[in-house]
């Protein structure tokens, strides 16, 4: 057997791992107690400033197995940028959330350039460390660019199998146990790629210590 193939072996008896410890964690997690709804939460992120919701239609709400979420449009003067937010209160549902390298080309769009990013930002609290996804989407004339993560607790993942591993952790030392799907987009409508990045990133170094503060908050109290 060759060393690709022990390591596709070793991969699957990772995941099979972390499934099983999901799958008996989750039979008594338990679920938080959220204060404030996220549209209540996030009005204004640093020099960006809300301007306006966008619809979620009913059977995506149900689909994604949705406790709160947010789709709202910020602009900061020069840019505008859409975050979606899509949260769950307890790790039962972690995995709830569509990754769209998956869910995009079922809706028709074509994905290039997909990136993975991870960089170091200040914050009075210590340095943190984001790890997200970029990719660009094409469907017909529309062209968007996307920067997305993955959220356990109070920590970032740019997938899906890394987002797995930190609710174990966290459930294992008794921490919070509310997860999200975090997707910032800008279209490229008259905006450069190397444009709509700079926005994209502008907003994702303001949003994450604001959220990840929220994260940890909303999660003090369980129910």
């Amino acid at each position: 057997m060759g060393s690709l193939s022990w390591v596709r072996v070793s991969v699957a008896v990772v995941l099979l791992l972390v499934t099983g410890i999901l799958v008996e964690i989750t039979r008594n997690v338990a679920s938080y107690h959220v204060t404030t709804p996220l549209s209540a939460a996030f009005t204004t992120v640093g020099d960006w400033q809300a301007a306006g919701d966008i619809p979620l239609d009913a059977a995506v709400r149900e689909a994604l197995y949705l406790d709160d979420h947010l789709f709202r449009r910020f602009s900061n003067g020069h840019a505008v940028v859409e975050l979606y937010i899509g949260y769950y209160h307890s790790l039962a549902k972690v995995g709830a959330a569509h990754d769209p390298l998956v869910c995009f080309p079922g809706q028709g769009w074509v994905l290039r350039n997909k990136q993975t990013v991870a960089r170091t930002i200040q914050d009075p609290d210590g340095d943190l460390v984001l790890k997200y996804t970029t990719v660009t989407a094409e469907r017909n004339s529309d062209q968007d660019l996307l920067l997305y993560w993955f959220q356990a607790g109070r920590k970032m993942a740019a997938g899906t199998f890394m987002q797995k591993v930190y609710a174990v952790q966290a459930k294992l030392f008794g921490q919070e146990a509310s997860n999200a799907f975090v997707r910032i987009s800008i279209p490229l409508k008259g905006v450069s790629v190397a444009e709509g990045k700079e926005a994209l990133t502008r907003f994702a170094t303001d949003f994450y210590p604001v959220f990840s503060d929220f994260v940890g908050q909303a999660s003090a109290t369980k129910r």
